[in-house]
């Protein structure tokens, strides 16, 4: 699965440039499903994702 994910990614990934975790709810919201992959549409799923964010 990752062998397709270019390696400048997973640097920026692996130093903590970029926070693979919200990237991924951006692309579930961008999609419109939920955890059990039900499609929500867009703006239930960014109301839905948004439970998940960590607290910094």
């Amino acid at each position: 699965m990752l062998n397709t994910i270019a390696s400048e990614l997973l640097i920026k990934i692996a130093k903590g440039e970029i926070d693979i975790q919200k990237l991924v709810r951006k692309q579930l919201s961008d999609r419109g499903i939920d955890d059990q992959r039900n499609w929500i549409g867009p703006d239930k799923a960014r109301k839905y994702w948004e439970k998940y964010k960590m607290p910094v």
